[in-house]
């Protein structure tokens, strides 16, 4: 699934930059499996905690 694929190159490539924001893009994930694209917006603005928001923006809302 290409969804599937786009949480993979985040988690590679947002790893070394932040750790933590790779836990929660795992959780948000889980979540999306359920909720779809509903939770996309409020877990970006709660994982997005070492990036700037205009740049969470970019890599976790295409």
């Amino acid at each position: 699934m290409l969804l599937s694929y786009q949480y993979e190159y985040l988690l590679l490539s947002l790893n070394r930059h932040h750790l933590h924001f790779r836990i929660c893009v795992a959780t948000w994930a889980k979540s999306l499996e359920r909720e779809q694209m509903g939770t996309c917006k409020t877990v970006q603005t709660k994982t997005v905690t070492g990036l700037h928001h205009s740049e969470g923006k970019r890599l976790l809302l295409p």
